[in-house]
């Protein structure tokens, strides 16, 4: 469309509106996810973005394919599958199963076809096989449990059961089921439609959203901020992207494999670790730029960028499966999508980052440094170790009013620990 250097801002408007897109599909799934079910809401969203994904390939001027982008992006809005995953193998899956090995697939693609509009075509195509294994994916279990839907729930445990190979024992699985059935039929009669509101309807709950959402922001203006701005470090613009997608898979492998080795290898270390060497590397660019270096470095400063990028996909990990396992299912969904309106709220704000460098050059990395070090004290302090836990089935008492001052961190655990024990078992 002949949009040029000093039409570059348009451009990047542009993505600010498409961004905003996400930002409404991560509140609107949340609340669907919550409602309809996990399944019903990742159908919908794939469906969705296969559609407006390949019209946008079609679009006659910038304005059109920004509006188009921007629906697709509602329907990319997220969605959360940690509950039907055992918690021993939530991270290896989540770091295996993850964006890195597009980030190579991608660059390759938009190599090969060297054209925008069979990009978009293409990428709507590949992703009709995710659609249709979401049609044999099961509901989660434990949303159907919560819903009262206890005989589904039965029907999905022993179908995982019969596909890992593994002897399903009705009688206490059906023991299990009715329990949780009296339970579910006890709360039921003070049952209430549960919206954004609980997220902070008491101190631990509001601390807990505060942090997560708050590193989730944080993690997408730095690791955005620096893939916008992509195209001016040295070499090949494919090339960095692929070098960054393979770091980001290898990282990934090797936290994996670490995490299921280890058991004291929980959720906030390897959220340190990658907040440690971000810090490092954004700072060193720092003083590359405060000393008038960057060119003669800029090689160095290449492969600091992709570093960071790299391990920054460890904070999104991290963030998702402890978001997965602090709230409780009623509100998890609900959670996970805040996070997520956080996350792209960031994303919204990465692209205005290097604006700063008008005033000092190295003011964009320098405020990343501390972004990263922020949020990497705030993360560690404030929220309990995840890691090995069973996930909370019901919302915490009432006692824990925000009305109420707010427990020691010794009371709280405790308090964690009892409101988790009720879905040990299933």
């Amino acid at each position: 469309w002949s949009y040029y250097c000093e039409d570059a801002h348009k451009v990047k408007h542009s993505i600010s509106v498409q961004m905003i897109g996400v930002m409404i599909g991560s509140v609107v799934f949340g609340q669907i996810g919550d409602t309809y079910g996990r399944k019903t809401a990742m159908l919908i969203g794939l469906v969705g973005c296969i559609i407006f994904m390949t019209a946008s390939g079609f679009a006659p001027d910038l304005w059109t394919f920004t509006a188009l982008r921007f629906i697709t992006n509602i329907f990319n809005g997220g969605q959360i599958a940690v509950e039907n995953l055992p918690k021993k193998d939530r991270l290896w899956i989540n770091s295996i199963v993850a964006w890195a090995p597009n980030f190579i697939l991608f660059s390759i693609l938009a190599y090969l076809t060297q054209d925008w509009r069979k990009l978009a075509k293409y990428t709507g195509i590949l992703t009709l096989p995710a659609c249709l294994l979401c049609c044999f994916m099961p509901e989660s279990a434990q949303f159907l449990v919560r819903k009262g839907k206890t005989e589904e729930a039965k029907k999905v445990i022993q179908r995982i059961c019969r596909i890992d190979g593994r002897e399903c024992d009705t009688v206490v699985l059906s023991e299990i089921l009715d329990k949780e059935k009296n339970a579910f039929e006890t709360s039921k009669k003070r049952s209430k439609k549960y919206t954004y509101f609980h997220l902070f309807s008491t101190w631990t709950l509001l601390k807990y959203t505060i942090v997560t959402s708050s590193s989730y922001f944080i993690a997408s203006i730095i690791n955005y901020g620096l893939l916008f701005n992509m195209e001016k470090l040295s070499g090949s613009i494919y090339l960095n992207i692929v070098f960054t997608g393979l770091l980001r898979y290898v990282l990934n492998l090797i936290v994996a494999f670490l995490d299921f080795k280890f058991m004291w290898l929980g959720r906030k270390k390897i959220h340190m670790a990658a907040w440690l060497e971000v810090i490092f590397a954004v700072f060193t660019i720092t003083a590359f730029h405060a000393f008038n270096k960057e060119h003669e470095y800029s090689n160095v400063i290449r492969w600091l960028i992709v570093s960071v990028v790299s391990a920054i996909a460890q904070v999104y990990i991290s963030n998702g499966i402890t978001t997965g396992e602090l709230f409780p299912t009623c509100i998890r969904t609900l959670a996970y999508s805040y996070a997520q309106l956080q996350s792209r709220l960031g994303v919204v704000v990465a692209p205005q980052i290097f604006l700063l460098s008008e005033i000092w050059n190295a003011l964009p990395y320098l405020v990343m440094g501390i972004l990263a070090v922020t949020d990497m004290l705030f993360f560690h302090f404030s929220l309990p170790e995840t890691k090995d836990q069973p996930l909370m089935e019901d919302m915490p008492l009432s006692k824990n009013s925000m009305v109420v001052s707010e427990k020691t961190k010794v009371d709280e655990a405790q308090e964690l620990k009892e409101l988790k024990k009720s879905e040990e078992n299933v």
